[in-house]
């Protein structure tokens, strides 16, 4: 029986080493990771999320999420969670408020977590696109004006064509005039 507690050790150990690894995959995570039980009460909280919201995990574990996380459209998360815990994946977006008051935008991706056959918690894996919806806004903006410029320029040729023959007949006409 020596054999089996030898190998209830290995199994312990391996246990604890894939714990760890799953710790330092969630605390590395460049986006932000979150987990919800069936109650949507948050039940971690990785560091990304920490900086992307501005808070501890000690302050929002066990709080509602929509109590602590500052989301614009709160229904619409709420509805994208209650299909995570119905065993849907979804992804969506949504507008939040930053620490320091200015208005971002995240990209979520909503998943169920199921443990024998059966939804247990929700993960959310969430990425600030707020830079890039900026950015895809200012290009728009530009090819806007691009096309805008084009349609004037257009119009000043269309405008001036005309204005020629017009300018070339009256001097004619002046010239007419004179003799």
């Amino acid at each position: 029986h020596a054999g089996a507690g030898y190998q209830t050790a290995r199994a312990g150990a391996a246990l604890r080493e894939s714990e760890e690894r799953y710790r330092r995959l969630f605390s590395a995570a460049t986006d932000a990771i979150f987990t919800l039980d069936r109650q949507g009460n948050i039940t971690s909280f990785n560091e990304a999320a920490e900086r992307l919201w501005n808070v501890r995990p000690r302050e929002v574990e066990g709080a509602r999420w929509d109590q602590v996380l500052p989301f614009e459209t709160p229904a619409m998360v709420a509805e994208q969670i209650a299909r995570a815990m119905a065993g849907e994946s979804c992804a969506c977006e949504a507008w939040f408020r930053r620490h320091d008051a200015e208005r971002g935008v995240v990209a979520m991706s909503i998943s169920p977590l199921v443990e024998a056959g059966r939804t247990t918690a929700v993960l959310a894996i969430v990425r600030d696109v707020s830079d890039q919806r900026r950015v895809q806004s200012q290009l728009l903006q530009a090819e806007k004006m691009s096309a805008i410029g084009q349609l004037v320029g257009g119009m000043a040729h269309e405008i001036n064509n005309p204005l020629a023959s017009i300018l070339v007949n009256m001097e004619l006409l002046l010239g007419e005039a004179k003799d």
